[in-house]
């Protein structure tokens, strides 16, 4: 009898270990939140991958795809109308070996999956194994997101349009109506009557500028034109800009800016803004007779500017919300006050657009208020020298029997302005239409052309293209005087051939002047040549 001996424990724990592993892999399995399922690809005969069995799956398979028994069975009978894009991806990594990530829209099954798929096992065995999580209600969010998005822009651009045209029918009747008063005040001179017209319309210009300035600064679709600035050559243009609230409120302005040492990069036009509608309603709020401060002074890297009021204050409730759009503190009736709540909604956008930080400071109501401004310093001595203009520049000019073509489709506006530039000079004729401002341009051969945008028939833009591309050596200076004055407005009418663009209402004086400089440019150039 014989009798052998084998040491078998390493076999044993080699199995013990392998069943570990196994039990493991179960675990992890039977586990993850994802589904996870291993694949049989069944591939033609010319190796496309046609179908696939679900050889291995995870307890939440089911709820990841809807499929219920899936095991053992093939894609095509459990969802006969599959798309063929699954078999060749599936395919590939089947045939390559190279992984792939990708979320893509089973629309048989009515879901998203978020999918990683890798080739497990020898290559000729052609397994797949995958591991997916249906993201359908991801994508449903996304997707609602993004419409929500897409209807957003559409709102926004439809309330632009909407403004757009607003202003153009409000500066229309406003343009005759501010000729007029400033022919009146040439003819006559100043009366009570005439300043309070004078306010009134300025008031009203001023609610239309902020309606359409607060869309466009909100939505950073301004453009400044910064330079080196000294902060006392801003103040005096911003004190004008108010001088009349400040004047019929008789408040007392006391200014403290050193006249030089101040200097910033900045718009002065828009900073000329922001500094007149921070005293415009420092006036507003406070009593009539009472003091206004505005101080300037450098703080290390900042100039700062300080607007303080004796006022109403600001009740602590409104602190956070007095730079928003459309707000205003609430008043008693005794206590109106004017304007649409978007004077300090458009401080902040442009303090905003010119790298500083506005706040307000008030220790409640009947404490007066501060509003402070912080502007980066720039460390010159030097700034760029403010505009100066003469006083009276419109009846001092003269045009010279210079020829002008007005095109605008308000009789009452182009009546007006006939009046006003026939007194320094020129040479009127008018056109109401888009055809009829062709016809006369030829025959007429104007030095100038005023023209409106908003033309029936044909429109300003191509009355312009018109004319510039139509044959001919006289090519006169195309003035746009509209009341559409945005952006994209100005953009247009520069595409279109226009050499300037002014919105309406425009200052006599300021059109005199342009005149006066186009004409003697042109005929610069044409002694030149």
């Amino acid at each position: 009898m014989a009798c052998y001996f084998s040491n078998i424990s390493g076999l044993v724990q080699a199995r013990q270990a392998i069943a570990e592993s196994e039990a493991r892999y179960r675990s992890l399995f039977n586990s993850i939140d994802e589904g996870f399922c291993i694949l049989q690809m069944i591939f033609d005969d010319d190796q496309k991958a046609i179908d696939y069995r679900y050889i291995e799956l995870n307890p939440v398979f089911e709820e990841q795809t809807g499929m219920k028994d899936a095991l053992g069975r093939t894609v095509r009978e459990l969802v006969p109308t599959i798309e063929e894009f699954w078999f060749d991806i599936y395919g590939a990594v089947a045939l390559t070996g190279v992984p792939t990530r990708f979320v893509d829209h089973a629309e048989s099954m009515g879901r998203w999956f978020d999918v990683y798929a890798f080739r497990i096992g020898d290559p000729g065995e052609r397994k797949v194994a995958v591991l997916f999580t249906d993201v359908t209600r991801r994508r449903q969010m996304e997707d609602a997101l993004r419409q929500a998005h897409a209807d957003a822009e559409h709102a926004n651009r439809a309330k632009d349009d909407f403004l757009a045209m607003l202003g153009h029918e409000l500066r229309n009747p406003l343009a005759p109506m501010l000729t007029a008063l400033q022919l009146m005040q040439l003819r006559h001179g100043e009366s009570r009557e005439l300043a309070v017209l004078g306010r009134q319309v300025g008031h009203l210009t001023g609610l239309v500028d902020d309606l359409l300035d607060v869309s466009r600064i909100t939505r950073g679709k301004i453009e400044l034109r910064r330079r080196p600035v000294q902060l006392r050559d801003v103040v005096l243009p911003a004190t004008e800009l108010a001088g009349a609230l400040l004047e019929q409120r008789r408040n007392q302005l006391d200014v403290q800016v050193p006249a030089d040492g101040l200097v910033i990069n900045a718009d002065r036009a828009r900073l000329a803004q922001v500094l007149s509608n921070l005293l415009t309603n420092a006036s507003k709020y406070s009593d009539v007779g009472s003091r206004i401060v505005l101080t300037g002074e450098r703080d290390g890297p900042l100039v700062r500017v300080t607007v303080t009021d004796e006022g109403v204050g600001i009740h602590p409730a409104m602190l956070s919300s007095v730079f928003e759009p459309f707000v205003q503190q609430p008043q008693s009736l005794e206590r109106t006050h004017g304007g649409l709540g978007l004077g300090l909604a458009i401080v902040r956008s442009l303090v905003g657009a010119h790298d500083g930080m506005v706040r307000i400071e008030s220790e409640g109501i009947n404490r007066g208020s501060r509003f402070i401004v912080e502007l980066p310093a720039l460390d010159l001595e030097a700034a760029d020298a403010p505009e100066t203009r003469e006083p009276g520049a419109l009846v001092s000019q003269s045009g010279k029997g210079r020829r002008v073509l007005l095109v605008d489709d308000n009789a009452d506006a182009s009546l007006m302005l006939q009046i006003a530039l026939e007194q320094v000079g020129y040479v009127i004729e008018l056109a109401y239409d888009g055809p009829s401002a062709l016809a006369r341009a030829q025959s007429f051969q104007p030095a100038v052309i005023l023209l409106d945008i908003g033309l029936p028939v044909m429109d300003g833009y191509e009355v312009a293209e018109r004319l510039r591309s139509s044959p001919g050596t006289h090519r006169p200076v195309l003035v746009a005087l509209t009341g559409y004055g945005q952006d994209s407005d100005r953009q247009r009418s520069r595409e279109a051939g226009f050499d300037h663009h002014l919105v309406k209402p425009v200052d006599l004086e300021e059109l005199e002047r342009l005149l006066a400089t186009t004409i003697r440019s042109a005929d610069d150039r044409g002694a030149s040549q």
